[in-house]
């Protein structure tokens, strides 16, 4: 009996020693000339027993190597790695060693994605607590986006992007709404489909309300160039340092002028879109620079356009709510005194739905009971200023 009960024992552990394995890896992709700290998970491993512990990304004679390893408990570590500028891009094996487990490997279970400016891993880079935002991110590996989820995470808060269209050639733009009560700090953006997730690691950097941002931007459609009118939080746009790159998913955008109006709204001038009626979308995307705000981006689509008239400027405190709203939105700011008030509302993808006039004094407020739920884009005029704000409709 001692010999068989011996047997199955070792049969047992034999076992589960065949069946060692890496099991999960995240965050599970990186962007060249990143540092960060990825953990793995395995099935009955022994990282908290074995000896000579080592990880490593693999694609072809290509590795790249953790360190600074520190082992969680038998089947949790995490490991440090530096992603070379040059590093080649695409899908690299996961690789854990261990003196009692050996060699164990996770085929294509990491991807390396380009640093190139017109491969940011999405739009925007940053945002702040209390906002909605635009949010485009380009083609990935050919991922097709119309079968995938997106979402924006930070330990356990999830932030939808709720998916507007997909783009040419496949590239997804759409919004997404933070909380006031969200924390600041950087945000992974996930895409899931059915061949499983890739995870975009700090994708974008939730910040204070006193740092600078991106908050709206508008294209005014004209016969001869088209005007982008660009509006920030906090910013210093008035900065002599300042630089700014326009681009589609097919080509750099020439830029006839740059005129600063103040440290929160410069108007551009070019030919951004080659027909902007076009029933083909093209999703573009903005790069902001300057000494004091350093980088910010912010994405834009090429057909949805709007009327600003040159002269505008932005409000500066400009308060709407309840939002999100199951029906009723008012819209308030002391800038109004004095003036009436033109409001348009557009759907997500552009199509006006409405206007409305309000004269001076008269209470400003939007019905949008009788229209399904999703974002909308509402741009709001009075006297010399403009600007346009994003409804959630539950």
């Amino acid at each position: 009996m001692k010999s068989i009960l011996s047997v199955f024992i070792s049969l047992f552990i034999s076992f589960n020693l065949l069946s060692q394995s890496i099991t999960n890896v995240n965050p599970n992709s990186a962007v060249q000339g990143q540092m960060l700290t990825v953990s793995l998970s395995g099935q009955n491993t022994h990282f908290n027993q074995g000896t000579a512990t080592q990880v490593w990304f693999s694609q072809g004679s290509y590795t790249i190597m953790g360190t600074n390893t520190t082992v969680v408990n038998n089947t949790n570590l995490t490991t440090q790695i530096a992603v070379d500028l040059n590093a080649p891009t695409g899908f690299y094996n996961s690789n854990a060693y261990n003196n009692l487990d050996g060699n164990m490997t996770k085929p294509n279970s990491f991807s390396v994605f380009s640093q190139s400016i017109n491969n940011a891993p999405s739009y925007p880079n940053k945002s702040k607590p209390g906002k909605n935002i635009n949010v485009y991110v380009p083609e990935i590996l050919g991922i097709n986006f119309n079968n995938s989820q997106f979402q924006y995470q930070k330990g356990n808060l999830v932030i939808p992007i709720v998916q507007n269209t997909q783009v040419f050639p496949m590239g997804m733009y759409g919004n997404a709404f933070f909380p006031v009560n969200a924390d600041t700090g950087y945000y992974h953006l996930i895409i899931t489909n059915s061949s499983g997730f890739i995870t975009l690691p700090n994708a974008l950097k939730l910040v204070s309300q006193g740092e600078a941002t991106i908050d709206s931007m508008v294209i005014q459609d004209t016969l001869m160039y088209d005007t982008l009118d660009i509006y920030g939080h906090n910013t210093h746009f008035t900065d002599t340092s300042l630089y700014v790159y326009l681009a589609t998913d097919l080509w750099n955008i020439n830029i006839f002028s740059k005129t600063v109006i103040n440290d929160e709204h410069i108007k551009i001038a070019g030919v951004f879109v080659n027909g902007v009626k076009s029933p083909y979308p093209i999703s573009s995307w903005m790069v902001l620079y300057n000494n004091i705000d350093d980088t910010l981006t912010y994405p834009f689509i090429s057909y949805l356009t709007g009327s600003i008239g040159e002269d505008r400027i932005s409000f500066e405190k400009l308060d709407y709510f309840p939002n999100p709203t199951s029906g009723k939105v008012r819209i308030h700011s002391e800038e109004f005194t004095g003036n009436d008030v033109s409001i348009e509302v557009f759907t997500s993808d552009g199509k006006g739905l409405f206007g409305r006039e309000f004269k001076a004094g008269q209470e400003v407020e939007i019905d949008l009971r009788n229209y399904p739920s999703g974002f909308y884009n509402v741009q709001v005029i009075s006297g010399s200023k403009s600007k346009t704000i994003t409804v959630i409709k539950r």
